[in-house]
């Protein structure tokens, strides 16, 4: 019998950030649970206040389409992996980034909306998680 590998998005993610010797974030979008029991359909508003990076301008270059796709892509996908050439924009980014842990000092933001993130070094080595 042929060995199965599973691999989940930390793995992943580690993996990437140790190949290609970067920082690394992996972010998730949730919302509350509503009174039923079911999630609530995050709206866009709630999404880029809780992760200010996915903030899609409205006067896009024909340059800029690669940026727009990739913020759509997160949004509807509501997960998402992102790579720094800095310990610095890593940090920025998770510190702008509204968790289940609530805001942050980068982040007042407050509502309905959270977006889990977890970050990796270029060692592959788990660093944050706001969750």
């Amino acid at each position: 019998m042929n060995k199965i590998i599973v691999r989940n998005k930390t793995d992943m993610l580690q993996s990437l950030c140790e190949r290609d010797k970067v920082w690394g974030m992996y972010i998730k979008i949730f919302s509350k649970i509503n009174d039923k029991g079911v999630e609530d359909v995050p709206s866009y508003e709630d999404i880029v206040s809780a992760a200010p990076y996915l903030f899609m301008k409205k006067d896009y270059k024909k340059e800029d389409l690669s940026l727009l796709e990739w913020q759509l892509e997160i949004i509807f996908e509501r997960e998402g992996f992102f790579f720094f050439e800095s310990k610095e924009d890593c940090n920025l980014h998770f510190q702008n980034t509204v968790g289940e842990d609530g805001k942050t000092a980068g982040n007042p933001y407050c509502g309905p909306v959270f977006v889990n993130a977890i970050t990796c070094g270029p060692d592959g080595q788990l660093v944050d998680c706001n969750y």
